[in-house]
């Protein structure tokens, strides 16, 4: 449930009430309007691309068992069975999709991200699930959920209005936000470690 939410809600934003502009059909290697796809007799297939008046981009495939490798704004996505892309440059990104070997979900706007772990794109570096609210004074780092303690890292590199911060303090809190353990860390190579090992909800990091 978790994991829905965050790949899905924060995106409406961008696109509820946006007219479509253009729904595209998987028709043998290419993407065709309906009329094509009816006569080629492979809309049933349900591998789309939809075309926003905005400029986002997303696709989708609800076939029960094959790929659909689909391009959004010059990138590539492979998406698996149930798998999705949305993409929307400067705004938002959100996709669960096949990346190095296996299933990745990710979603990032200016002030959220989540990451499903081992995302090579995410600001975070870790093995299980996190969410990270950005705000340029406070960034947020909740597990979702904690599964096993480990050493989580933030590449403030893929955060601009922190990128140039040297010192930082952690705070870990319970689920009220009462703090219950904190640290100043100085911070080499652009990046923050969190030891996340179960005892905090979420973690408050201040300059």
């Amino acid at each position: 449930m978790i994991r829905s939410y965050f790949l899905i809600q924060p995106l409406q934003k961008f696109y509820a009430l946006q007219p479509i502009n253009e729904i595209l059909y998987h028709v043998n290697g290419d993407l065709a309007p309906i009329e094509k796809a009816i006569a080629a007799g492979t809309i049933a297939q349900n591998q789309v691309k939809l075309i926003y008046q905005n400029n986002l981009q997303a696709a989708a495939n609800l076939h029960a068992e094959d790929e659909f490798q689909v391009t959004l704004h010059d990138k590539q996505y492979r998406l698996p069975p149930d798998g999705f892309a949305v993409c929307l440059p400067g705004s938002c990104e959100s996709y669960s999709i096949i990346q190095d070997g296996r299933r990745h979900d990710f979603m990032w706007t200016e002030n959220l991200e989540y990451s499903d772990g081992l995302n090579k794109t995410a600001a975070v570096a870790g093995t299980q699930a996190y969410i990270l609210r950005k705000d340029a004074e406070l960034l947020t780092l909740i597990p979702a959920p904690f599964k096993q303690a480990e050493k989580v890292h933030i590449d403030l590199a893929k955060i601009p209005t922190w990128a140039n911060v040297n010192q930082a303090e952690i705070k870990a809190c319970d689920i009220d936000g009462n703090v219950i353990a904190g640290e100043k860390q100085k911070i080499i190579d652009r990046k923050i470690s969190i030891n996340s090992d179960g005892n905090a909800f979420m973690f408050k990091i201040t300059r």
